[in-house]
């Protein structure tokens, strides 16, 4: 019996020593070298062309006495109305955003504030449909308020309009004084910004 377990060890001791001398130390490697992990972004523009042939893309800008005028706004009275159509892009990376506006008011409250009403539509396409209204309301009302307008896609290659990478959407602001309104509303004036905003969308 001892004969027996002692073969059994010795054929256990080969197998092991077999095994470590067959090991392969062979080793190679290549690399890829400068790999640049970027994040996406995106960037909101607007443009304060008002010639729809037209565009200047820019952050922001300040409306020209000479627009008022266009406009109206500079003589408003009972029963005026008018509109006007931004053009608002996504210019940067494939990040799709969600566009927003907020009307806010940066001068003293006057009887106009309750008076001068806006509604806006959203045309993501910029095809000139524009559907139903999203929000409407008084400047009173929309203070302190940011209204989400719809989604823009963030392709940059979708569209060259302008010199810009980017799809073009647009957002139409009618505006008007209600007929009712009476004399409160005269020698009144109240400045105001309008601001696009833009929110990564999942």
């Amino acid at each position: 019996m001892k004969n027996i377990i002692r073969s059994l060890v010795v054929v256990f001791a080969v197998a092991a020593i077999a095994g470590s001398a067959t090991y392969a130390l062979y080793h190679a490697e290549g690399t890829v070298s400068g790999v640049t992990a970027s994040a996406s972004d995106m960037d909101l523009k607007i443009d304060s062309n008002p010639d729809p042939s037209g565009y200047n893309w820019s952050d922001g800008f300040a409306v020209t006495n000479a627009q008022l005028e266009a406009l109206g706004l500079d003589s408003l009275k009972p029963g005026s109305h008018g509109q006007q159509i931004f053009d608002i892009k996504n210019v940067a990376g494939d990040v799709d955003g969600a566009a927003s506006i907020k009307l806010h008011r940066t001068s003293a409250w006057s009887d106009l504030v309750n008076n001068l009403r806006f509604t806006v539509y959203f045309d993501p396409d910029n095809n000139g449909a524009f559907g139903s209204a999203l929000v409407s309301g008084t400047l009173g009302e929309f203070e302190g308020n940011t209204y989400t307008l719809g989604q823009i896609v963030g392709t940059a290659t979708q569209e060259n309009t302008g010199g810009v990478l980017g799809k073009n959407a647009s957002v139409k602001i009618e505006w008007d004084i209600p007929s009712t309104a009476g004399n409160e509303i005269m020698g009144d004036s109240v400045t105001f910004d309008i601001t696009f905003g833009l929110d990564q969308t999942p």
